[in-house]
């Protein structure tokens, strides 16, 4: 038979579900597996049968697409609640052979999302079996593991992903630093040599927006991150060949400051044709770093990350970084859009962006991701 496995993405599906499997003992002793990578195809062979399971990603509305036509026999959404409607419900509309079945797992989101209202809700109509798991349940984590997850989460994040609840996103998102941001912020004076590299993220204005620079310091041994500059640009009437002077002056500065440390990166938000004018300015200047494109990780994720470095000691913002400590402070969750962030202050979020921009590529070596 054909199965699905989904994630939000290939590689997530990969990393949460297939590797760990095929690495069970009792998985090898039982089957003969082959996973096909460049197929994103995992073959399971038992006697003289033999099933695949094909591997599909959920990222975003067109992701329905990828899925069409398929007939399956079952199907398994990991972390469903990050994944598109239309997706997800392609994904069960494709399981018409006769017995087939749905398995699904998430963390809890806000209280009216889709499958909180149409299949936890709902459970017992659609014949589901509803498993409840707090971080307790979990047979693989000591409780040394157990209690340092837990200190790393606070307010909403602690609910849901600590005690599975799903719960309204309310108030300040960052209480911790709102609270005592001395915590984390740090002299002006830093030792470069704890310095690794260097990565720059630009937030473009609008027309009641201005322009955002920001300068973000990898410490060595993975030892987290450092906002290190920042600088504001009144983007109403400037052309972007001054916001390309400005930009480059701007990197100058910065690697003044710390001219041992390798500048790589520039993260930026706006079309092809605005990063290449970034590349080209910085080319003319002598400058061998980059622009590209922002990752532009969904901003949850980028939250969630910070979330986590806060309370594992990833990261700093030095003094002189007025904007960001502000944004820091003062970003609240959208009480009209549960689960997103309140987008209303330039003064807030533009920075915010910036800042996540730059250092979103690396979450991974930062250490942040779950």
């Amino acid at each position: 038979m054909n199965f699905g496995i989904c994630g939000k993405t290939v590689a997530s599906a990969n990393r949460n579900i297939v590797y760990p499997y095929i690495n069970l003992n009792y998985a090898r002793k039982r089957y003969t597996l082959s996973h096909k990578k460049t197929e994103s195809m995992l073959i399971v062979k038992n006697n003289e049968k033999t099933n695949y399971f094909y591997i599909f990603g959920g990222k975003d509305e067109s992701s329905f697409k990828l899925i069409q036509g398929i007939t399956l026999a079952g199907i398994m959404l990991d972390e469903v609640a990050l994944m598109p409607r239309s997706f997800v419900e392609q994904a069960i509309a494709r399981c018409s052979i006769e017995g087939s079945k749905f398995w699904f797992n998430c963390n809890p989101e806000d209280p009216d999302h889709w499958f909180n209202q149409e299949w936890i809700m709902r459970h017992e109509e659609k014949n589901a079996l509803l498993l409840h798991f707090e971080l307790e349940d979990n047979p693989s984590l000591s409780e040394r593991i157990i209690n340092r997850y837990k200190s790393l989460y606070t307010g909403v994040f602690h609910q849901r992903y600590i005690l599975g609840q799903w719960v309204r996103a309310e108030g300040v998102i960052f209480k911790q630093f709102a609270d005592a941001p001395e915590k984390w912020i740090c002299s002006n004076d830093i030792d470069e040599r704890e310095l690794s590299f260097i990565t720059f993220g630009i937030d473009f204005g609008e027309s009641v927006s201005h322009t955002i620079f920001c300068a973000t310091g990898f410490l060595k041994n993975r030892g987290g991150i450092i906002a290190l500059d920042e600088r504001k640009i009144v983007s109403k009437g400037v052309s972007p060949d001054k916001i390309e002077v400005e930009f480059v002056q701007f990197v100058k500065d910065v690697g003044s400051e710390f001219p041992k440390t390798k500048l790589t990166y520039a993260f930026c938000d706006h079309p092809e044709t605005i990063v290449n004018g970034i590349n080209k300015a910085l080319y003319a200047a002598g400058l061998r770093i980059s622009a590209v494109m922002a990752k532009k990780e969904e901003i949850n994720a980028r939250l969630f990350a910070q979330e986590r470095m806060f309370n594992m000691g990833l990261l700093k913002i030095r003094k002189k970084c007025e904007m960001l400590i502000h944004s820091l402070k003062n970003q609240t969750w959208d009480s009209k859009f549960p689960n997103q962030r309140l987008d209303a202050d330039p003064n807030i979020n533009d920075i915010a962006d910036a800042f996540e921009y730059s250092w979103e590529e690396f979450i991974d070596e930062i250490g942040a991701k779950l």
